[in-house]
C-alpha cells in the first residue's frame, strides 16, 4: 500500500511537470480527470447533450466523438460498472439517431450507426430492426434476411434465445411473409 501510493505520487508529480495545465485532481484516496480544463473528454460531451434538441447532423458528430470501450480489457468491478454506464449514455443517443434517420428517411446513415451499436452491443434488437428497415427502405431484401438471420445467431449465441416477436413480425412483414 505505502509502495503504492509513493508510485502514484511520483507519476502524478511527471504528469503535472509534463503538462501545462493540471489534468489530474486528487486528494489522499481518490485521483480524477479535472473537469475544469479545456480538454475533450468523449463520454463527458455525450453526457451532458440534449439528445431531443440535436439535429441528425449535430448528434451524428456528438456520437462520433465516443471512441469505444471505456479501459478495453481490463475487468474490475468499477470499471465495468463505469463501462456499462458508459455504453448505455451511447446507445440512448444511438437509439434517437436511428429514429431520426427513419423520420428523415436517411437509411446509408441509418446503417452506419445501427451497425455501429451491434458492434458494441449484440443483444439488443433495436440496432437489428432498423438495419433490417433501412435495407428494406433500399430495396434490398436479401440483406433484411441476412441482418435477420444474423440477429438470430448473435442472441443465441449470446443469450441462448430466438428474437422477439417484435423482431420476427418485421422481419416477416418486410420480406412478404405477412
Amino acid at each position: 500500500d505505502q509502495h503504492a501510493r509513493l508510485n502514484l505520487r511520483q507519476s502524478l508529480w511527471k504528469l503535472r511537470k509534463e503538462c501545462s495545465q493540471q489534468l489530474v485532481c486528487a486528494d489522499n484516496s481518490h485521483v480524477w480527470l479535472c473537469r475544469e480544463n479545456s480538454y475533450l473528454v468523449d463520454i463527458w460531451e455525450i453526457e451532458k447533450a440534449d439528445f431531443d434538441s440535436l439535429t441528425l447532423s449535430q448528434l451524428s458528430e456528438l456520437l462520433s466523438l465516443y471512441k469505444g470501450e471505456f479501459l478495453p480489457g481490463k475487468r474490475q468491478e468499477w470499471v465495468e460498472i463505469q463501462r456499462t454506464y458508459f455504453e448505455k449514455i451511447f446507445c440512448d443517443g444511438v437509439e434517437i439517431l436511428l429514429e431520426q434517420c427513419e423520420e428523415e428517411e436517411n437509411w446509408h446513415t441509418m446503417i452506419r450507426w445501427a451497425e455501429r451499436w451491434i458492434a458494441l452491443d449484440i443483444v439488443s434488437e433495436i440496432p437489428y430492426r432498423a438495419l433490417m428497415k433501412a435495407h428494406a427502405n433500399l430495396g434490398d431484401l436479401a440483406n433484411v434476411r441476412r441482418v435477420h438471420g444474423r440477429c438470430e445467431r448473435d442472441l443465441e449465441h449470446a443469450l441462448a434465445m430466438k428474437p422477439s416477436n417484435s423482431t420476427n413480425n418485421l422481419y416477416n412483414t418486410l420480406v412478404g411473409l405477412n
